[in-house]
C-alpha cells in the first residue's frame, strides 16, 4: 500500500503556538498515516525564533506554503429572519411611574352616593 499521504493540513504558525501540549501531541503522534500536517512559517521569521521556540517545532515538517482561505458561501437560505427591534426602556418620574388612573366613581350604579351620610 502507499505510504505517501494523501491529505497535508496546513497550519498557520500563529495558530500552533496557541495550541496547548496535549493538542500538540495528538497532532505528533498522529495513528493516520493518510494525514500529514505541516506548520506554516517563512524563513526568515523561523531564523529569527528563539531556541526554545525552535524546539517546540521540533518533530513538525515546515512549509513556506501558506494555507488556503476558502470564503465560505451560503448556497441557500433555508428562511429569513425578521429585521431585528430595539426595545428601549422609557425612564419615568417617581411622580409619573405611581400615578393612578383616574376612574369615575359612579360607573357601576349611577344612584349611588359614596358620600358618607350622617355623624359617627
Amino acid at each position: 500500500m502507499n505510504k505517501e499521504p494523501i491529505v497535508k493540513a496546513i497550519i498557520l504558525y500563529d495558530d500552533f503556538k496557541r495550541l496547548s501540549e496535549k493538542q500538540k501531541e495528538s497532532i505528533l503522534n498522529n495513528d493516520c498515516e493518510q494525514i500529514e500536517f505541516l506548520i506554516s512559517i517563512k524563513n526568515e521569521i523561523y531564523e529569527n525564533l528563539s531556541a526554545e521556540e525552535k524546539k517546540e517545532l521540533e518533530g513538525f515538517k515546515r512549509t513556506e506554503v501558506t494555507p488556503l482561505k476558502v470564503e465560505v458561501v451560503m448556497a441557500e437560505k433555508l428562511f429569513e429572519l425578521p429585521p431585528r427591534i430595539e426595545i428601549k426602556e422609557i425612564k419615568q418620574s417617581f411622580k409619573e411611574k405611581h400615578l393612578k388612573p383616574h376612574c369615575p366613581k359612579n360607573i357601576i350604579n349611577r344612584n349611588f352616593n359614596t358620600k358618607k351620610k350622617g355623624g359617627r
